[in-house]
């Protein structure tokens, strides 16, 4: 292997063990159900980066398969719950901070 080549594949390497370390800590820090929809939702991330950053072209099953991801994550009832609730509980965050500027400004 050349030697650019080793290096290349040390990086991908340490990168792939790196992200398989962060899954292993969201998992301690979430539901496993939610992290795991989660994951896989990375292959619309890479769908994105490929075409507009490497600008490599994607055929129609790409697209229709990177959809069917996109549809499948927006359906999954922990992601819905789990978002459902950070939106809560920003509202209240929201609407906490404005009351508190409203009595400041009194």
């Amino acid at each position: 292997m050349p030697r650019g080549r080793v290096r290349i594949a040390l990086v991908g390497g340490l990168a792939t063990t790196a992200s398989y370390g962060i899954v292993l800590w969201a998992m301690t820090q979430a539901p496993i159900a939610v992290v795991a929809a989660l994951r896989e939702t990375s292959m619309i991330f890479v769908l994105a980066m490929a075409v507009i950053i490497f600008k490599e072209r994607a055929g129609l099953r790409r697209y229709a398969a990177t959809a069917l991801i996109a549809c499948g994550a927006g359906c999954d009832p922990t992601l819905v719950k789990a978002r459902s609730r950070s939106v809560r509980r920003a509202v209240k965050v929201i609407t906490r901070s404005s009351a508190d500027s409203a009595s400041r400004e009194r």
